[in-house]
């Protein structure tokens, strides 16, 4: 039965940025879970909000996680569990001064994005909507996305364009929860200043809108990214890095500029240490010290040439100012049907679970077990019925950790 909590004792666990519009109820005892999936119904108070469940999954965790798959239907939050947890809906926030001045570079998407959508499905889409006009999708770098809900991965020797001393330490790149992470909506203001090309167009006062689709790693994984996606402090003045804007490019051009290597903690949130101030969130982007090499807050790649109607070319790169904005509901419908377990991309679910709330209803099929049949361990050992096979059907992987599986099949804890 769900059970009305101290309200105060969970709600201060919230992060900055949410608010509850709703008592929070617990299905107790913690700890039981149902055979199948119950439906569980919240009424709330935030019905011009954006909103989520957040569920708290034992009574001593520290913060919560998303509930996905929620719908919001006359002040109701509805949304399935199999889990004796403790639950609340909550809204964003959205302080009076949120903007953050920002650099912008040309950017394309193909069919799979760290945010587990079909990049290209979602923009083709974006462009082809009447009532999006000036939209379009973009990518954020680590110190807006964080933290990151994927799973870990080692920085490569491979990386050349990287800062060496990022080489095998660890990195998170998929899923960003951050206030400028997966499936957030911004609103861009071009500012008429030159960037460091020297280039002011469009002029000053044009607007442009999109959706976050992907991630702007420092560790240049998948492109040059050292000029706009790596933090820097005493940046004085904006510097240009060069044309392969590399890490040694950077040394060269930019001497007297120091960048912020950070870390990535166990939980995929990234830390910039003591260099940087806070990292930037929807409450207070205020405390945030360190730009990017163009001296710029933060950065957007943006897909102008899958645009719709955007108001400046792609070799313009408009300095601009950006301001998180609430997603219109044909945008939601969009990344519904383009992202988690919808991106048609054979078993791209390594969000799932933990979709960010901003599309929080992408239905999957019934989850059908991945069968472990002829599989073994490396060492010999049998599967057992909690772990499936990979997508080689050679080896095995845990349940809870495994992201592939049989063909049009979901791993499922059992």
């Amino acid at each position: 039965m769900g059970v009305p909590v101290e309200t105060d004792e969970i709600t201060n666990r919230l992060v900055d940025g949410f608010e509850s519009v709703s008592e929070p109820v617990s299905l107790l005892p913690h700890g039981l879970s149902f055979n199948k999936p119950v439906e569980i119904h919240i009424p709330h108070s935030g019905s011009e909000s954006v909103l989520s469940v957040q569920v708290l999954h034992h009574p001593e965790d520290l913060s919560f996680e998303t509930v996905p798959a929620t719908s919001f239907v006359n002040e109701t939050a509805r949304f399935g569990t199999t889990h004796f947890s403790t639950f609340v809906v909550t809204a964003l926030t959205k302080p009076e001064v949120s903007a953050m001045s920002a650099s912008t570079t040309n950017f394309s998407f193909g069919k799979a994005t760290a945010c587990g959508c079909n990049g290209q499905a979602v923009v083709d889409a974006i462009k082809a909507h009447g009532d999006l006009s000036g939209w379009g999708g973009v990518a954020t770098p680590e110190w807006v996305g964080s933290p990151y809900l994927g799973a870990a991965d080692e920085v490569k020797d491979s990386r050349e364009c990287a800062n060496p001393a990022l080489k095998g330490t660890k990195e998170y790149r998929n899923c960003a929860a951050g206030f400028g992470g997966c499936g957030t909506c911004w609103k861009f203001t071009t500012r008429g200043e030159a960037n460091i090309y020297g280039n002011t167009a469009p002029g000053e006062g044009k607007v442009a809108y999109a959706v976050v689709l992907d991630n702007c790693e420092a560790s240049n994984a998948y492109g040059n990214n050292q000029q706009w996606c790596v933090p820097y402090s005493n940046v004085a003045q904006p510097c240009n890095a060069g044309a392969n804007a590399c890490y040694d490019d950077a040394e060269q051009n930019c001497p007297n500029d120091d960048q912020v290597l950070g870390s990535f903690e166990d939980t995929g949130a990234w830390n910039p240490g003591d260099s940087c101030g806070s990292l930037p969130t929807m409450s207070n982007v205020d405390g945030w010290d360190c730009t990017n090499l163009a001296g710029q807050a933060t950065h957007f790649d943006f897909a102008i040439d899958q645009a719709n109607n955007v108001p400046w070319s792609a070799n313009d790169n408009p300095l601009v100012t950006a301001e998180p904005i609430k997603c219109p509901d044909a945008v939601i419908t969009i990344l519904k049907a383009n992202c988690g377990s919808n991106a048609p991309v054979d078993c791209f679910n390594y969000c799932s679970g933990n979709v960010p709330f901003y599309w929080p209803d992408c239905e999957r099929p019934p989850p059908t077990p991945c069968a472990c049949t002829g599989c073994t361990w490396d060492d010999g050992a049998t599967c057992n019925s909690s772990e499936w096979c990979n997508k080689d059907k050679e080896t095995c992987l845990s349940c809870s950790g495994g992201s592939w599986c049989e063909e049009g099949k979901y791993p499922v804890s059992t």
